[in-house]
């Protein structure tokens, strides 16, 4: 389980260090700078750890649940970003802000999305060869 949420953690800090760098390239928020990094750190591990909490509250649809984390995510991030000073609650910040909580939250999803489909293919082959040998083993058996 710690895995999970330390990729995530990783995940989560990368692509809201690249796209929060790309935006200050272009003057659209302020300058990257290393006070920001660890900003970023603190949130996103608050967010991880959140997660850990609330991931085991049984949601029943994958809608259901990624609105569940979305609003988790959310709540860290509009309490802690002011709590740092790192954005003003306007309204063209707090929509940049949502704008760049999705961006990272699917970013995220469809890492684990791809990580969890090669893991089922690469069970379904293992399960398929073992159901294909067994096949075989009684198809022998019953020659004899």
């Amino acid at each position: 389980a710690f895995k999970k949420y330390f990729i995530s953690n990783c995940l989560s800090f990368t692509l809201v260090t690249v796209i929060y760098a790309v935006l200050s390239k272009y003057g659209v928020v302020y300058e990257l700078r290393d006070y920001t990094l660890l900003q970023f750190f603190c949130i996103t591990t608050a967010i991880c750890l959140l997660m850990y909490l609330t991931d085991r509250i049984p949601v029943k649809t994958l809608a259901g649940g990624i609105a569940f984390d979305l609003l988790c995510v959310a709540a860290v991030v509009y309490t802690l970003g002011p709590l740092f000073g790192m954005f003003p609650m306007e309204w063209p910040i707090l929509l940049l802000v949502a704008g760049m909580i999705a961006v990272v939250y699917a970013g995220v999803f469809a890492v684990f999305y791809v990580q969890n489909k090669a893991a089922a293919e690469s069970i379904n082959k293992k399960l398929s060869k073992q159901r294909k040998k067994g096949d075989e083993t009684r198809d022998n058996g019953k020659g004899d």
